[in-house]
């Protein structure tokens, strides 16, 4: 079957099977019989695909994250968040850890007939208490919206996400963890094409990264932004971390009268070992490499 509508709700039923039974008559041309057999094709699980692709999207995000936590840092802290031991106002702002957050359920997705999109259940994410938001959509060759999954036509699935929330999470500092509240805003819209046999799956976008960062004890509050840039980020369902591509996060801080700016990438070349790369205003680099199969620390060499 090449294509199965949706309505209200994207559930197993909307998005499931779209094999089917049929009785056929075909005609034999020999004997001029009529064969009367059931012939059943093999069913297409919508749901459990889009379910593989939203994953797909997912383990991508996770292994960005993964990068944050050698960012701009001179220490690790628990949950991402750096400031660095000069007090230099050197900060990297980082979502979530999405290594290990569940992904989506298709199922779980409504449809709005407005927007032309799923909107998923906004989730809160243990650990760091920050409110996830997903939605998503299907579009065809020509970037038009479509209401359905459409095993034919269906030619790139875009996922949006939002992080926010406020938490109380101290910060590392070379005399040991400070107090502080850290509010958190990020958002991300994210393209994969290549949906269809024998294609590469690619994931292209763009988002932004925002945070605020206020210690006990210190007058100035670090604010934190950062656009950020996905560039062919190559994933399959095969291997559960990127194999080609980039993400590029330019982060912009200030803290009183002191600001920084350091661009920041991360690549992957096929590896289990993603390098990200920041280059500070004047030229000075730190190259740090980490696994995207363990939780093992970065690797870092510069300053």
């Amino acid at each position: 079957m090449r294509a199965l509508a949706i309505a209200a709700v994207l559930t197993a039923a909307a998005l499931g099977a779209c094999g089917k039974s049929s009785t056929s008559p075909l005609t034999d041309n020999t004997n001029g019989k009529t064969d009367t057999t059931t012939h059943t094709t093999t069913p297409v699980d919508l749901t459990a695909r889009v379910n593989e692709l939203l994953a797909e999207m997912n383990s991508a995000q996770g292994a960005v994250s993964q990068g944050a936590a050698a960012g701009g840092a001179d220490l690790e802290i628990p949950g991402g968040i750096k400031l660095s031991a000069s007090r230099s106002a050197l900060l990297t702002p980082s979502g979530p850890s999405f290594a290990g957050v569940p992904n989506d359920s298709a199922a779980a997705c409504t449809f709005d007939s407005t927007a032309v999109r799923f909107n998923c259940p906004a989730r809160t994410l243990a650990g760091s208490g920050l409110i996830h938001i997903v939605s998503f959509r299907f579009v065809d060759s020509t970037g038009k919206a479509q209401t359905h999954f459409d095993t034919l036509a269906t030619m790139g699935l875009i996922r949006w996400t939002a992080d926010s929330g406020t938490r109380s999470q101290p910060v590392q500092t070379m005399t040991g963890p400070v107090p502080a509240t850290q509010s958190t805003h990020n958002s991300d819209s994210t393209m994969l094409t290549g949906l269809h046999v024998g294609q590469t799956h690619a994931q292209n976008g763009a988002g932004s990264l925002q945070q605020m960062i206020a210690e006990q004890g210190v007058v100035d509050t670090a604010f934190i932004t950062a656009p950020t840039t996905s560039a062919g980020i190559q994933t399959s369902q095969t291997v559960p971390y990127p194999v080609a591509g980039s993400y590029t996060a330019v982060v912009h801080t200030v803290q009183g009268k002191t600001s920084s700016t350091t661009t920041q990438v991360t690549s992957f070349d096929g590896s289990p070992t993603a390098t990200l790369v920041i280059t500070f205003v004047g030229g000075g680099k730190r190259t740090c490499t980490y696994s995207m199969t363990t939780t093992a620390l970065p690797v870092c060499t510069g300053p």
